[in-house]
């Protein structure tokens, strides 16, 4: 006797959901990921063989498939509907192998709507073989590096390294994205400071006070920072002039008593426009820096939003928008904003990641009207909550006019020396208003922070309340954070957006890396193995050989 369809997704919770919505005309059944792997203690690729794979059923999984198997004899209907990526699709082909294939189609939820769902069920399609062996062929790499280095890194560096506990692994990834963070600590090794002065002036317009910076003395700019050769030490451009703390302290005593008079003002009015909507990568780099969320507990929150329907789909690189999605996001900033926030037309963004998968949309709240941020604290959790507060902000901002932003240089003149104070003023907010982008420097200073000058004239004569000379020393390149090791990895083409929370996680577990107060520190150990690999594997460690294979795939 023939029972309901079947269907299958990855999760529970997406199950109960699901099957919510599809009023129970169908057994919703969870899978919770993949089915099936290569067998765990042996290489299972015949290299002899064409690469022949033999894959086994994971043992925790045995009662799944075994009710699945029982079900599926007795209905004519088995849709599935795992996750829309290429691990998905690698599942609906493991899943879709074990049953008879005439039963078998496949559908996609983009969204957990009860308009997503529907639409996602009114799309049937077959599995996308292309998709599947892509996902094959690097499975099979990674399976012949990892399996086979694994064993010279166990066989060279534990024997010989007594404190080492856990079991050391070589990955065509990870190895990439170690030896980009130990490249790092290297270029902080061979760092030499420098020490530079310059001088700073509190100045005085009727009741308005400002700071000023020495720029020029004798028409000869002053050394900054950049202009010093990391490696030395030394200047590395004899155009500048470099002031010793004995000569910032005579030109003090010579500017003093002199005036001050204000040389130009120089006035320039720019556009800022915002940021795309959220892809994995980005998404796991801004709640880096504004929750200090990691990349994992990033994914993990995304996930739980994805499957109670809050959010679109996670794993994404692309930067559009669905029809539904600007239309949602047109429409509230219509509400909360008003009209001259939104531009006559929407905005369209070009993706700049490389090896790009642009199957999806952007991450963006789903519906056409997106929930309040109250209904998923309630729902989930506050931290949950955030990020999606996250999410629909970025949306929303994306699809706003520009802020238009007064920018003011002022140039004061004393004797033979010149100094410059920065201005800046938004004129209208635009974008701002809902949504600004951190940064990953050092200063922390964003886009829409103002710096106000009193109005100046130029030949216009200003008091110096105080006038000191302030040393500076250069500073080695900053350590990795996950924030900025997820975007380098983006920039290079290592690994998927949706590996670089396991990338993370396994470089420390391995002990490789340790990671404090946010900054990634490679230890002696992951030193150690990247020394190892480069020496006798050099291919592994390259991040063009991963990029390059991520591209031809």
């Amino acid at each position: 006797m023939s029972i309901k369809p079947l269907l299958i997704v990855e999760s529970p919770s997406k199950a109960k959901t699901i099957s919510k919505y599809l009023d129970g005309e169908y057994t919703v059944m969870a899978c919770v990921g993949h089915i099936k792997d290569l067998p765990k203690k042996e290489l299972g690729v015949d290299v002899e063989n064409n690469f022949a794979i033999t894959e086994e059923i994971l043992p925790d999984k045995s009662s799944f498939m075994k009710e699945f198997k029982t079900l599926a004899k007795k209905t004519s209907q088995i849709v599935i509907a795992t996750d829309p990526d290429r691990e998905g699709e690698a599942i609906a082909a493991h899943i879709a192998s074990e049953v008879d294939k005439d039963k078998i189609s496949r559908v996609q939820f983009t969204e957990i709507t009860k308009e997503g769902v529907e639409e996602g069920m009114n799309e049937i399609h077959n599995i996308d073989q292309d998709l599947v062996e892509a996902r094959t062929a690097r499975r099979i790499i990674d399976r012949l590096v990892g399996y086979k280095v694994s064993r010279v890194l166990w066989s060279t560096l534990k024997k010989n390294m007594k404190f080492v506990e856990v079991s050391l692994s070589a990955g065509r990834v990870q190895s990439a994205a170690l030896r980009i963070i130990v490249e790092r600590e290297r270029l902080r090794q061979a760092f030499h400071s420098a020490l530079y002065y310059d001088l700073k002036a509190e100045l005085q317009a009727g009741d308005n006070s400002f700071s000023a910076t020495l720029v020029r003395v004798d028409g000869k700019r002053i050394a900054v920072g950049k202009d010093f050769d990391p490696n030395t030490g030394n200047l590395k451009n004899d155009k500048v002039l470099l002031l010793s703390k004995a000569q910032a302290d005579e030109l003090v005593k010579e500017l003093t008593n002199g005036n001050w008079t204000v040389s130009n003002v120089e006035e320039k009015i720019k556009n800022s426009n915002p940021k795309p909507p959220f892809t994995t990568s980005t998404l796991q780099q801004e709640a880096a820096r504004k929750l200090r969320s990691s990349a994992r507990k990033t994914m993990r929150m995304a996930q739980r939003l994805y499957e109670q329907g809050f959010i679109t789909y996670m794993r994404t690189d692309s930067t559009n928008l669905s029809t539904e999605g600007i239309n949602g996001a047109r429409n509230e900033i219509m509400s909360r904003f008003g009209k001259e926030y939104l531009p006559d037309q929407a905005r369209v963004y070009a993706t700049k990641v490389k090896n790009a998968q642009e199957a999806h949309e952007a991450i963006r709240p789903a519906g056409v009207t997106f929930v309040p941020v109250d209904k998923v604290r309630s729902a989930i959790d506050e931290d949950t909550a955030r990020l999606y507060d996250l999410i629909r902000k970025r949306t929303l901002a994306s699809q706003m006019t520009s802020a238009k932003v007064k920018q003011i240089a002022v140039f004061i003149e004393n004797q033979k020396s010149e100094f410059r104070a920065n201005g800046k003023v938004i004129l209208f907010p635009g974008y701002m208003a809902a949504y600004v982008e951190s940064t990953d420097q050092r200063n922390g200073v964003t886009e829409d922070q103002e710096t106000i000058l009193p109005n100046l004239e130029k030949d216009q004569d200003l008091n110096c309340n105080a006038l000191i000379a302030e040393d500076h020393e250069t500073k080695p390149p900053a350590r990795f954070t996950e924030a900025s090791l997820v975007k380098e990895l983006e920039a290079k083409g290592i690994g998927r957006p949706s590996t670089f929370a396991n990338i993370i996680d396994t470089i420390v577990y391995r002990t490789y890396v340790t990671r404090d107060q946010g900054k990634l520190t490679p230890t002696f150990l992951g030193i150690a193995v990247t020394q190892l690999l480069e020496n006798h594997f050099t291919s592994l460690v390259d991040s063009q050989f991963t990029a390059n294979m991520e591209n031809g795939l």
